[in-house]
């Protein structure tokens, strides 16, 4: 039985690689490109500085950060990963560039009570405005940027929100999902009719207890946590991350085919999938897409116009 995964980002990549390990093959991934790694793009200049045209870092918390904290242990890159300590003066330090000037965004627990720019009130009095607001009617979502808005005013919003998301997102927080990027804490909001009140009645009903064990960490994850790691690179670029990876993969049998992009997929009545590429068909019995909806609304829009059709509904920034 067959796989063929389509993109060969870093989803593509782990898909790939968490298939193989449930011993189907063969698996082949087809990417559009000329490079693996999608978003993740580092460019190294003569001079010794590397510029990230993608994501600068990545966050070792919770599930998601542990499990990519693994994948980097078992591809044999613990060596190059550069740490930054919550307590680290990159760490700690976040200005913005606002009203002309170069803004410390508060940094400690005595900072948040003075008023500093580009706040016109201090940090505290801006965060207690979420007691203030009462109960909302329920939503089944809305921007980040409205969410801190509605909570906490236009200001949090437009100078520390809305430059956090491009950072991390590289996107509008006018546009990014609150009920994607901050589900636990929408959700709480949602629940109890504020975001302060969510979070201390969750703390006071035990809801934000994780079951004992649900996390095997391993040896850098372990690290992570006891060094109290608040972000991390790698030496060279985190392009390096899906290179490696990718060399991983195909040393497991693996096919990687860059510059072949999938232009039409064609579901038959006998299970088999053909997948058209620069013009030459193959088969396969399974499709894993990494791609982004739209794209994939592309290669089955001709067979399936109704499936095509949600899938470009699917907002994407």
């Amino acid at each position: 039985m067959s796989t063929t995964v389509i993109g060969a980002g870093i989803g593509g990549l782990a898909a790939a690689h968490y298939i193989k390990k449930g011993s189907i093959k063969p698996i082949q991934i087809l990417e559009a490109s000329e490079r693996v790694g999608g978003w993740i793009n580092s460019k190294n200049y003569d001079e010794g500085f590397i510029f990230e045209a993608g994501p600068r870092t990545i966050r070792p918390r919770g599930i998601p950060g542990a499990n990519t904290l693994e994948l980097i242990e078992e591809i044999g890159l613990s060596s190059d990963v550069v740490p930054i300590s919550s307590a680290h003066v990159a760490a700690r330090n976040r200005m913005i560039f606002a009203n002309g000037q170069l803004c410390l965004l508060p940094n400690s627990l005595s900072s948040i009570f003075k008023k500093s720019p580009p706040f016109s009130e201090s940090l505290a009095k801006i965060i207690f405005n979420d007691l203030k607001k009462g109960v909302h009617k329920k939503l089944e979502d809305e921007s980040i940027y409205d969410f801190v808005k509605r909570r906490f005013g236009q200001e949090l919003a437009d100078y520390a929100i809305s430059p956090m998301i491009c950072g991390i997102c590289a996107g509008n927080a006018k546009e990014i999902s609150v009920n994607f990027l901050m589900k636990e804490i929408f959700a709480k909001e949602q629940k109890y009719g504020g975001i302060i009140k969510g979070v201390l009645m969750s703390l006071i009903k035990g809801e934000n207890k994780k079951p004992r064990n649900a996390i095997i960490l391993q040896t850098l994850a372990n690290r992570a946590k006891n060094e109290y790691w608040s972000i991390y690179s790698l030496n060279g670029g985190l392009e390096k991350f899906p290179r490696k990876f990718a060399d991983f993969l195909v040393k497991r049998d693996i096919k990687i085919k860059l510059q072949t992009p999938v232009e039409i997929i064609t579901f038959h009545k006998d299970n088999v999938i053909e997948l058209t590429s620069n013009g030459e068909t193959q088969s396969t019995d399974y499709v894993v897409s990494s791609i982004p909806s739209y794209q994939l609304a592309n290669t089955i829009e001709s067979q399936h116009p109704i499936l095509a059709k949600h899938l470009n509904s699917i907002p994407n920034v």
